[in-house]
């Protein structure tokens, strides 16, 4: 299962004010180079329209160190924008339809005594809950990432950058596409035979 140790991370500041005119969450992306994969992986996806929209969505967005613990074939077809079909609802499933700050988050757990669960986009839970030195953990299905960069805003709503690739699509499945088979060229037709000189 991938994930991150909680013990071993610590969340980021906040990107810095400056960028909150940052006109959609999909511009905000952009202007981070540590984001370059998911945003590859969301190209040509529906998912990607809703961050560029004016309704209010919350995105948490695996950061390119989430990518790196993939292997690079893994990596490089997830990045590539050329699985928009297996990859639309896995994105909706990182999105939440409103804005959530961490500030939020925290009083959502402290107020439900433990744990925040959230509806995505997708229609699936996205549940978080408190982690070591200070850290939010999201929970999508089985798999676990922490917020290691919190808060970064745009006027559509807010991006929480996460430290793991998450979400219902699994490795093995994306890995295991084999490549196209090439067409065979066509045999090459035999030399033309000049006729026979008539006597």
């Amino acid at each position: 299962m991938l994930g991150d140790d909680p013990a071993k991370q610590e969340t980021k500041a906040a990107h810095p004010t400056h960028f909150a005119d940052a006109s959609t969450v999909a511009v905000a992306l952009q202007r981070y180079p540590e984001f370059s994969h998911i945003i590859g992986a969301l190209r040509g996806t529906s998912a990607e329209k809703l961050l560029s929209g004016k309704e209010s969505v919350t995105f948490f967005a695996p950061s390119n160190d989430g990518f790196a613990k993939l292997s690079p074939d893994v990596r490089r077809a997830l990045s590539s924008g050329m699985l928009a079909a297996q990859l639309d609802t896995p994105m909706k499933a990182l999105m939440v339809p409103s804005v959530m700050t961490t500030a939020e988050l925290r009083q959502m757990i402290t107020d439900n005594g433990g744990s925040a669960t959230l509806t995505s986009v997708a229609g699936t839970p996205i549940v978080v809950t408190p982690g070591a030195a200070d850290t939010l953990i999201i929970h999508v299905g089985d798999a676990t990432a922490i917020i290691t960069a919190a808060d970064i805003p745009a006027n559509n709503g807010i991006m929480h950058g996460i430290g793991s690739w998450i979400g219902p699509v699994t490795v093995p499945t994306i890995a295991a596409q084999p490549p196209a088979t090439p067409t065979p060229a066509p045999a090459a037709a035999p030399p033309a035979t000049a006729p026979a000189p008539t006597r």
